[in-house]
């Protein structure tokens, strides 16, 4: 596996800061909010010979995805960026192109291959003579995040949440962050599918992919540890370095996987919800003190959170804590976070009640800026650290080239 394009270098999280063009609204599209995924599908079924659309599987701040049929691939999903360009030239169509070279280069090296789906072909539709980039993949099956929302028994809890580290494990050591961690994410494999073996004949294959790779950019260095980044990703998972608009690393990531098995954990559910920042979001970008809050609002209600056992358990809490001291330039201890998902208590409790945590964060901040810890001079502490008998990072740069195996 050589080095990666210039664009995985950055990736997103490049683009001049305060002026980003990150879509998080399909509203911002060239085409109408209302009439959006209609004109996706005909442009698809028009252009693309033997397509055959059948149903939306989801819509994204950046792109939308479809469920079709094309000969020869059989069943398959179709990425489409929602914003148009003229001549291919946004950051959006190099996104594109990035994202269909990190998913034929993982697929080049049976390690690599099991963590990702299989990419066919990419191209361009032509809608008011603006173009959209697409993808056609694999089709999978349904994201842990409506797999969670449904229920999810312990034991398969812990099975997604290896597979999820391994996912992450094998994307670090190509030399890549993935900057948008989140159940939705990760997705269940189709073991039907006819270019896939049968789950029988492979009990060993994992049973989940990672998705979303167009947002992946290089493993920073310790040279480049510090540099200002635009945000890229979600708000709710997003890792601390991320949030201060700093270049993030592989301990974002993990972070990330933290707060995704806490929502996991808690069936669908977060401490927090940050619905009402969105609401004033100018332009679909986030600015700096928009996300500063939203950072202090998290680490406020983690530390109410880290009271109740049952809502965050000593692992989950080890683990977010391990990422947060990590270096951003370093690789971490995955046979560490290995051992603390195994550590998963078997019960738990049926439901989480989010709204009185929120509640009572409000209640705090209100107090906070009353108390003395935040008087000049002092700097009140915004999460605690119950587990300090992590293992010492890593401290060699995380590697960038993989070879592909034979």
């Amino acid at each position: 596996m050589g080095a990666w394009p210039s664009y995985l270098r950055n990736g997103p999280i490049s683009v001049a800061i305060g002026e980003q063009t990150t879509v998080t609204d399909p509203s911002e599209s060239s085409a109408d909010p209302e009439e959006g995924p209609h004109l996706l599908k005909a442009a698809l079924e028009e252009q693309l010979d033997g397509c055959r659309v059948s149903r939306i599987l989801g819509v994204g701040g950046v792109s939308a995805c479809f469920a079709a049929n094309i000969h020869p691939y059989g069943d398959v999903a179709v990425k489409v960026t929602w914003k148009g360009s003229e001549g291919g030239s946004s950051w959006l169509a190099e996104a594109a192109e990035a994202e269909l070279d990190v998913y034929q280069r993982l697929g080049q090296a049976p390690s690599t291959a099991a963590i990702a789906a299989r990419a066919h072909f990419a191209g361009d539709l032509i809608i008011r003579g603006q173009s959209h980039p697409y993808m056609v993949m694999q089709r999978l099956g349904r994201n842990l995040e409506a797999v969670a929302c449904s229920g999810l028994a312990t034991a398969k809890f812990v099975q997604y949440a290896l597979e999820m580290l391994h996912c992450l494990e094998v994307l670090h050591i190509t030399g890549l962050v993935h900057l948008d961690v989140k159940p939705a994410n990760f997705c269940l494999r189709q073991w039907h599918h006819h270019l896939f073996q049968d789950r029988q004949q492979s009990p060993k294959a994992p049973s989940i992919c990672i998705i979303d790779l167009g947002g992946c950019s290089t493993c920073p260095t310790l040279m480049e540890a510090g540099r200002p980044a635009s945000f890229f990703g979600t708000t709710e998972y997003a890792g601390t370095t991320a949030l201060q608009m700093l270049r993030p690393g592989p301990a974002d990531d993990l972070e990330s996987l933290a707060y995704s098995l806490l929502f996991m954990w808690n069936h669908g559910t977060l401490p927090w919800d940050f619905a009402e920042h969105r609401l004033s979001m100018e332009g679909g970008v986030w600015s700096r003190e928009q996300l500063r809050t939203m950072l202090e609002e998290r680490n406020m209600l983690w530390k109410l959170a880290c009271e109740d056992e049952t809502t965050i358990p000593p692992f989950i809490r080890r683990i977010r804590n391990y990422a947060t001291r990590l270096q951003v330039w370093e690789l971490p201890d995955y046979s560490y976070m290995r051992k603390q998902i195994k550590a998963a208590p078997r019960q738990r409790r049926s439901s989480m009640d989010g709204c009185s945590l929120r509640e009572g964060a409000r209640a705090c901040k209100r107090a906070r800026h009353q108390s003395p810890e935040t008087q000049p001079g002092k700097k009140a502490k915004l999460w605690s650290s119950p587990d300090s008998t992590h293992p010492p990072a890593k401290a060699a740069p995380v590697p960038l080239l993989l070879r592909a195996e034979e």
